[in-house]
């Protein structure tokens, strides 16, 4: 099994910053997965994001939306067996949502699944258990979170290039073709009681640039889901650059628990800070500032739910201090 995880971006460097260390990290430990950051555009400041961290990235030349930017990477990246969408405003919390969608997906037999906010999901909605898990189907739904298998993606195809003109909209066309194929009872089927994993921050979005319906779609939107197309090409434009896992200069050393955000000389002391908490051996506390600087920055940035008060900070100090488990072995470490 590998899936591949996808941050699709534009140009806000200040979400990619935020929020892309927690995906990186997760895929990082986990072989299964690899992850992408598909630039929409070729805004410099998020490319050199990327290459300064070693994150596998692609950009284009020009910006021609959301769809037209998934298309890219589903032309590229031909070889996983699940894909995982997710727009650069939401924030992962709990990396196990991906194989609980994927081991669901395989057991219920669902080649499409979203998850947001659940306002969004409506047009005869029809909210069921499954698997013990709280499901919705409706018409209309969120393109902030979407998996496909590749079964699905080959039968549906890509997202429609009529979109490229405005650089948004394409979702629920795309996603009613799931429907049309007989993949899905609708066009989405939204897994409630897993959006909790992420925090959608959702920020106000630009003003339509056409006229849109009552469901809020497009009028191009509705004028071509009323052609029932059950298949459309994965189709691109401009020029796009891909700097994939196979080229090992962007490739970073598989280390447990590495983050981009630290030197190699923290990451060892963050390694054996780890295995120190793992295996609870009892050693004489030393309490090196700097150390706890390390830690602190690496849990910053690769578990926000710490900061969302899940895990307050001083309670996971206060359990380190208590379990005396820290910092003897991180003198052999240092250089």
């Amino acid at each position: 099994m590998k899936a591949l995880i996808c941050l699709t971006h534009y140009e806000r460097l200040d979400y990619l910053r935020k929020f892309s260390p927690s995906y990186y990290n997760y895929c990082f430990l986990d072989n299964r997965f690899d992850f992408l950051v598909a630039i929409d555009g070729s805004a410099y400041p998020l490319i050199e994001f990327c290459k300064e961290n070693h994150i596998p990235y692609m950009y284009s030349d020009i910006a021609e939306g959301v769809g037209i930017n998934k298309n890219r990477v589903l032309n590229t990246f031909t070889g996983y067996d699940f894909y995982f969408f997710i727009d650069d405003d939401v924030e992962l919390i709990n990396h196990e949502v991906f194989m609980e969608i994927i081991l669901f997906a395989q057991e219920s037999n669902f080649q499409h699944i979203s998850l947001g906010e659940d306002c969004r999901f409506f047009g005869n909605r029809k909210d069921v258990v499954i698997n013990n898990f709280d499901i919705a189907f409706s018409d209309f739904g969120s393109g902030a979170f979407n998996f496909f298998t590749s079964i699905g993606l080959k039968t549906v195809g890509g997202f429609h290039s009529e979109f490229a003109k405005y650089k948004r909209y394409g979702h629920t066309e795309h996603s009613r073709r799931f429907s049309l194929n007989g993949l899905s009872k609708s066009s989405f089927v939204y897994i409630k009681s897993l959006s909790d994993n992420f925090i959608w921050h959702n920020p106000k979005g630009d003003k339509p640039l056409i006229e849109e319906t009552n469901d809020k779609i497009s009028i191009v939107e509705k004028t071509i889901m009323e052609e029932k197309l059950l298949f459309y090409p994965f189709i691109t434009f401009s020029k796009f650059y891909t700097f994939k896992y196979d080229y090992p200069e962007w490739l970073p050393l598989r280390r447990p628990y590495v983050s981009p955000f630290l030197s190699f000389k923290e990451e060892r002391e963050i390694v054996a800070i780890h295995s120190l908490i793992k295996s609870k051996e009892s050693i004489k506390i030393k309490k090196y500032s700097r150390s706890y600087f390390f830690l602190f920055k690496y849990l910053f940035y690769s578990f926000p739910f710490i900061r969302y008060k899940k895990v307050p900070v001083a309670i996971f100090f206060n359990f380190l201090l208590k379990e005396k488990t820290l910092l003897k072995e991180l003198e052999n470490l240092r250089f």
